[in-house]
């Protein structure tokens, strides 16, 4: 157990380095890119590759069907059924990858030249970022049987590795495009997919030199097959609804409001995502063990790794959030200088909201793919979810503020947590008393740190002092409630994983 915990804790300093300077980089491209492109050609480019994202969702599904089964199949038999789940992937995605291509090419582009509000100037550049953009996604799609391996095998270091490698070489394309005499946006288009091109070389090298026994059989397993389509067909249900209100309000904003609209959402989904990224790093070290764990019949390790994935997911992306919305308007300053779209402000504190009670959905999934009962889980996640693109429009229609849009996201997704938390206790009989207070605690220490940082803000002078104050006090307060909400053997637990490492000779 002690052994596990550690690897948890070793793969999780792995996949935060990777995070710290991926988020970093990011957030410091978006301003580049923002002012190389300019303000229409940014939320151009996020539009298109929004528009291409909403059929990605199927690869997200399958992607999320072959990663629990990688894990499920070492937790029970080994590394020979993992053999068997490996071809099966890559028979999956290949099939996959045919699919969207025969979509994207006709319906998707008939869509992106007669319905997408775009400059009649920039047609041109449109088409070839879209191209760029479904090639990419392929990359991507025929990428997920080796990175899933990767991350079955706990591999985080190499993840991590490749990663930031990726990201190095994206800013240093970032930093050219202003340098280019061709048109900037379709010379970006054409080196980020160059970049996924390196990324799936990588993963497919280490996979063939690393994980010998990952071959390609030619009898598949019709058990396996069934049961990975049937996994991941419920997955696209769920995963569906969460594309059509990303991407889907993505495209209502656009016919309400113009491209402009779009690069206000664009900026907001780069910081929530990197905020939202600091805390799903930590569920994505307690994965592969809480999937192993089920399928070994330990159950109540099953229920001790959801909470501790939980709490400690949430605290660390209150970590984040909090100063972010207390300082949004000294953080836009700074990042965007004075070329802020109208909106972004509103927007981002909307979904650092909308993210937060997304965690705990998140949480929840993780111990449905363990359990591989998704059936009641994603029709009710799918038609609670799909519900707000409908009540958006309404708004919309009404003329209301974009910002409508994310308060209906806020409603609905509280609606959709309770609504699973019940359905999760009736596949899996955790203890939900416990689980409650866990929550009870966690809203508590939020509100109590927002508001204690917020006075602190109020008071001291606009400088960059103060950002550093209140993400200190912030991280102190955190770290106090998170403390609060362990129990005495999670105390305990933790307490002795901390003497093992610093004092080894610790009796």
């Amino acid at each position: 157990m002690n052994q596990n915990n550690q690897r948890i804790a070793k793969n999780t300093i792995f996949l935060y380095v990777r995070l710290a300077i991926v988020m970093i980089v990011n957030l410091y491209t978006t301003r580049i890119v923002l002012n190389a492109l300019g303000v229409e050609d940014y939320g151009i480019y996020n539009v298109v590759c929004g528009f291409v994202s909403m059929f990605a969702f199927l690869n997200a599904s399958m992607t999320n069907g072959i990663q629990r089964f990688y894990n499920y199949e070492l937790g029970r038999e080994g590394n020979g059924a993992v053999a068997k789940v490996y071809s099966t992937g890559l028979f999956i995605q290949g099939s996959l990858a045919t699919l969207l291509v025969i979509l994207l090419m006709t319906f998707g582009y008939w869509y992106l030249n007669t319905e997408i509000v775009i400059p009649t100037s920039r047609i041109n550049a449109a088409n070839w970022i879209y191209i760029f953009s479904v090639i990419s996604t392929i990359l991507v799609i025929m990428q997920a049987p080796y990175s899933a391996a990767v991350i079955a095998y706990e591999k985080m270091d190499y993840y991590a590795l490749v990663s930031i490698l990726c990201t190095l070489i994206t800013l240093g394309i970032v930093c050219a495009i202003p340098h280019t005499d061709c048109d900037k946006l379709i010379m970006y288009g054409l080196l980020l997919m160059l970049v996924q091109v390196f990324s799936f070389v990588l993963y497919w090298g280490y996979c063939k030199y690393n994980f010998t026994h990952l071959k390609v059989q030619c009898n598949f397993d019709k058990r396996l097959l069934k049961d990975m389509f049937t996994f991941s067909g419920w997955n696209i249900l769920g995963s569906f609804a969460f594309m059509l209100r990303n991407q889907g309000v993505n495209v209502l904003l656009n016919l309400f409001f113009g491209p402009i609209i779009n690069a206000a959402n664009g900026i907001a989904s780069q910081v929530t995502s990197a905020v939202q990224a600091f805390s799903l790093n930590i569920m994505f070290a307690f994965q592969p063990q809480l999937v192993q764990s089920y399928a070994s019949n330990d159950h109540k390790r099953t229920e001790q790794l959801m909470l501790s994935m939980t709490s400690v997911s949430y605290f660390l992306y209150c970590a984040l959030a909090i100063p972010i919305v207390v300082e949004i308007e000294y953080i836009l300053n700074i990042w965007l200088g004075g070329n802020v779209p109208e909106y972004t402000k509103q927007f981002i504190i909307l979904t650092v909201i909308i993210m937060g009670l997304g965690l705990f959905h998140t949480s929840i999934t993780q111990v449905f793919f363990a359990i591989g009962k998704l059936k009641k889980f994603q029709i009710f996640t799918g038609l609670i979810v799909c519900s707000i693109l409908p009540i958006s429009w309404v708004c919309l229609r009404s003329n209301a503020s974009p910002t409508s849009v994310y308060l209906v996201t806020i409603i609905a997704f509280a609606i959709n947590f309770l609504t699973c938390i019940l359905l999760l206790h009736k596949e899996f009989k955790f203890n939900i008393q416990r689980y409650s207070l866990m929550i009870v605690k966690c809203t508590v220490v939020t509100f109590l740190t927002f508001w204690i940082v917020s006075y602190l803000n109020s008071i001291m002078p606009i400088s960059l002092l103060r950002i550093v104050c209140v993400s200190a006090l912030t991280l102190l307060l955190l770290i106090g409630g998170f403390l609060l909400t362990l129990s005495r053997a999670e105390k305990n637990s933790l307490i002795e994983i901390i003497k093992h490492k610093f004092c080894p000779d610790h009796p």
